[in-house]
């Protein structure tokens, strides 16, 4: 059966349930809202406007010669089926103009923002292949837009990255959203850029059409991530290494970290300190001068240089040491503790007491140990 006659037919079908029900509210409603449905789908089949003026008078005209008496039928309200249907074709027209109209300024909202981007926004559908990137994506691929669209997107991962870039992938497709993807794409050069994905899925009338990606160059995050870990091995290397007590400590005085030397000169393995405070392993009577010290800092900023006092060993013994003691700060600024350097001095101390030239038995120590 021919389109044309099929409405022809529901719109019959509709004539007839007005007059047989349109007469109360209820039923007046019922068929009300057929004809508005019947109005929904004209316009989703995309059938022209003026076709349903020409569906409606072919209609009644049918319904005229199936009876049998023409002045027993009364189409008088019948129109009103006419006009829900026009009525509801036209409001779909217009919501679905001003729809259009805003995806045209939403989609001119993000071609500015995209153009302007540090970053690269790149579009795939759902074989990976790349259907729009932004200007900056010939900035970190180092490949023309022309060179790029409509490519494979796998073409140009590093070649150990694309399993993980495929799970990613079929990631957003099942749960909407990856965020962090570390990978390494290859350059026009051959050369590689580091980037950090976080994509999302592009969906349309409820289903996963493809992959919307933001792509950023994290080339100079990464060596400064390299420079930092290089830093901390070598702070590593110095601390273990050191011959003199490297710690800190919080706020209220409470080791934070201790260097291994702590084992030689006190005779306890750093895990016995940290967690405790500096006057439990102190002389009683050096106990308060040192905290006064140690809120002159925190609370002030202050620095103390060759500062002493004598803590015990865990054999019992008196260790004299000198500190350089400097405060502790987070990554705003704020003191948050202590950082301090102590040199064991027992010795020199007992040199000093007995009167003997410090400089001349340390010499002879040199000689003797062969140190520099």
């Amino acid at each position: 059966m021919a389109i044309r006659e099929r409405y022809i037919e529901r719109l019959i079908e509709l004539f007839k349930a007005y007059m047989e029900k349109g007469k109360s509210l209820e039923g007046f409603e019922e068929v009300r809202f057929e004809a508005c449905q019947l109005g929904k789908k004209l316009f989703r089949e995309k059938v022209p406007l003026d076709w349903i003026v020409g569906l409606y008078v072919e209609a009644v005209k049918s319904l005229k010669s199936e009876a049998r008496r023409e002045e027993a039928l009364d189409l008088s309200g019948c129109g009103n089926i006419l006009l829900e249907m026009v009525m509801t074709y036209s409001t779909s027209l217009i919501r679905t103009t001003e729809l259009r109209e805003r995806l045209l300024e939403s989609e001119e909202r993000f071609r500015r923002i995209a153009e302007r981007s540090f970053d690269a926004i790149i579009t795939l559908d759902l074989s990976g292949r790349i259907t729009y990137a932004s200007p900056a994506a010939e900035r970190i691929s180092g490949r023309r837009l022309k060179d790029i669209l409509g490519k494979s997107f796998y073409a140009f991962v590093h070649e150990p990255d694309i399993p993980r870039t495929i799970q990613a992938w079929d990631e957003v497709k099942r749960r909407g959203v990856v965020k962090g993807l570390q990978i390494e794409l290859a350059k026009g050069d051959d050369s590689l850029v580091p980037v950090e994905v976080n994509a999302s899925s592009i969906i349309r009338d409820g289903e996963v059409v493809g992959v919307e990606g933001i792509f950023r160059d994290v080339t100079e995050r990464t060596k400064a991530e390299e420079a930092l870990k290089m830093s901390e091995e070598r702070y590593k290397i110095l601390i273990n290494n050191s011959n003199d007590i490297i710690s800190t400590t919080d706020e209220n005085g409470n080791w934070i970290s201790l260097s291994p030397s702590v084992k030689r000169i006190l005779g306890y393995e750093p895990t016995e300190m940290i967690g405790k405070s500096f006057s439990d392993f102190m002389l009683p009577e050096d106990v308060l001068s040192a905290q006064e010290a140690h809120q002159s800092v925190v609370r002030n900023g202050n620095s103390f240089w060759k500062y002493e006092n004598r803590l015990i060993s865990k054999d019992g013994k008196i260790v004299t040491l000198a500190w350089n003691v400097v405060a502790l700060r987070n990554e705003r600024g704020e003191i948050i503790g202590t950082q301090a350097v102590g040199r064991d001095i027992t010795e020199r101390k007992r040199l000093e007491r007995r009167g003997e030239p410090v400089e001349k038995r340390t010499q002879e120590h040199k000689l003797r140990t062969h140190l520099p």
